[in-house]
């Protein structure tokens, strides 16, 4: 077994005691641990090393000491409980006391502290509500657990020491724990007053022998100031007599200003008139200018818009104009190249026609021949020759071998024509087409301009109307809004109000707890009941 640190709030059945303590968390404490319920006399913690013994008390001072009071992230860790399996995010220690003898300042005959902390939290709790640190401490302090006497938990060894040591260390840890140290320092801190009014004192005699000189020499500059104020009384005599008689003048004057003034107020007077008339009208048009202007600028936007869109249909329909002009062209050259073809073709029927009237005169002939050759086929030189100029004749037309071949062939060009004629036909009419589904292209985005305006000035109304709702939401938003903060101030005044009376309330209790020697006779009461009533030795 080992031992370990024993509290003082070992008390009689009426004096405040600690009824039951809850752990959770705490580290060797995992699950909530409750330990009750516990005497109002003496109660001793035994058990087996590593049972936790040391950790319980480490508790309670965890609640009632200063000793964890600034903690840095490793030792708030360092609380938490740690063992194998799911992670301890926070820990607390709750105290119930027994307050039926009134020593908590609260009408509750039970009074319970708790305190939790975690990683990054250290909260404190008044009767299951939250409370800040100030209040519990100022709460213990008018209980008696005061940083002036830290005895009233004692720490293991601190019983052996206190029986080993010197009769002058103990008196001073008797006074310390008496608490008697406070009023020596309170003794200090009024000697220091003293001191310092003493030198206050000092300095308002000094103060007090210049003001003495000073009044010697007034006496002295007295008598100089009543002839000043003799000679001061002739002067203003004399002055009135010159002022009055000035002050006749100017009255007259006056009264002349005065009618003059009258005659000009009237004149100004319509004068004013006249410009509040026309402030008036400035104030109605320079409205009448700003609803225009905003006008305008909703306006130009939609302008804007509007000329862009447009700019791209202007764009769209050049573009199908030139493809228009471009299929007219073509269609045009296609027609001239048309008119070429028929020029050319009637330009070969001519000279079929002239080739025809050839074939004629050259089939007469050659029957005229024929005949000649009949008659005279004796006469072979003579029908040698004749058919050689025959042949000559027939020279002009020697590519063909007969007249069907030339036949053929014009008739073939013929039908060349008439098919590439066909073939212009079919282009023209398909250029036509083309200009037809243009022009209905166009028509189409004609309309869809047309549409789009409309759609844009229903969405221009649409967007008027939901511009008012906004401005109409936006108000009902600001008049929230600053009722709201009125009510934050408000709020934030009687958080104020309310938490300097709990201040002056506090002060005042502990001035009064202070101001009676009720810590001094606690300490004495508690330091003879561990010596008498705590017989033998105490582990734990």
């Amino acid at each position: 077994m080992d031992t370990t640190d024993v509290p003082a709030s070992v008390h009689p059945s009426n004096y405040t005691y600690i009824k039951r303590i809850i752990i959770k968390g705490f580290k060797s404490y995992k699950d909530q641990s409750e330990f009750e319920p516990f005497s109002p006399h003496a109660n001793v913690i035994v058990g087996r090393n590593g049972t936790g013994k040391s950790n319980f008390f480490f508790a309670i001072r965890f609640v009632l000491s200063d000793m964890y009071g600034s903690m840095r992230l490793e030792e708030r860790q360092a609380l938490l409980h740690e063992s194998v399996g799911e992670t301890v995010m926070s820990a607390s220690v709750e105290i119930h006391f027994d307050n039926r003898d009134n020593r908590f300042p609260v009408d509750k005959e039970e009074v319970i502290i708790r305190r939790v902390i975690g990683v990054k939290k250290d909260e404190y709790y008044l009767d299951g509500k939250h409370a800040t640190k100030a209040d519990i401490v100022n709460l213990l302090e008018s209980a008696g657990f005061s940083k002036a006497n830290p005895y009233y938990i004692v720490q293991q060894g601190k019983i052996n020491s206190l029986a080993v040591m010197k009769d002058s260390e103990r008196l001073e840890l008797l006074k310390e724990v008496a608490g008697t140290r406070v009023y020596d320092e309170r003794k200090e801190e009024s000697m220091k007053i003293m001191r310092e009014s003493e030198a206050k004192v000092d300095k308002v005699d000094e103060v007090l022998r210049y003001i003495d000189e000073r009044l010697a020499e007034l006496e002295a500059e007295k008598e100089e100031l009543k002839q000043y104020q003799q000679l001061d009384r002739d002067k203003r005599g004399i002055e009135y007599s010159l002022y009055t008689q000035e002050y006749d003048k100017v009255v007259d004057q006056l009264e002349k200003l005065e009618a003059d003034r009258q005659k000009e107020t009237v004149g100004a007077s319509k004068i004013h008139q006249n410009v509040m008339e026309s402030h008036d009208r400035l104030k109605s048009m320079e409205k009448d200018l700003r609803t225009s202007a905003a006008e305008l600028t909703r306006t130009t936007a939609s302008k804007n818009q509007t000329d862009e869109e447009r700019q791209d249909l202007i764009r769209a329909r050049a573009k199908l104009v030139l493809d228009v002009q471009d299929a007219s062209d073509k269609a045009a050259r296609d027609e001239e190249r048309y008119k070429n073809l028929q020029k050319e073709l009637k330009a070969v029927e001519q000279e079929l026609k002239k080739a025809e009237t050839t074939l004629e005169s050259v089939r007469s002939q050659y029957q005229v021949d024929a005949a000649a050759e009949a008659r005279l086929k004796e006469r072979i030189s003579t029908a040698d020759r004749r058919l050689t100029e025959l042949y000559s004749k027939q020279g002009r037309a020697g590519q063909f071998t007969t007249r069907q071949d030339r036949d053929a062939h014009i008739m073939k060009e013929i039908k060349d024509l008439d098919a590439n004629i066909k073939q212009q036909d079919t282009q023209l009419r398909q250029v036509q087409t083309d200009v037809k589904k243009l022009q209905s292209d166009i028509t189409k985005v004609e309309t869809d301009v047309e549409q789009k305006s409309q759609g844009l000035q229903t969405r221009q109304v649409v967007i008027e109307k939901a511009l008012v709702a906004y401005n109409e939401a936006k108000a009902r938003r600001d008049s929230a809004s600053n009722t709201r903060k009125e009510q934050w101030k408000h709020d934030n005044d009687l958080d104020m109000q309310a938490q300097s009376l709990r201040s002056e309330l506090l002060k005042a209790e502990s001035t009064l707890h202070g101001t009676i020697p009720k810590s001094i006779s606690t300490g004495l009461v508690a330091v003879n009941r561990i010596r008498t009533d705590v017989r033998g030795h105490v582990y734990g």
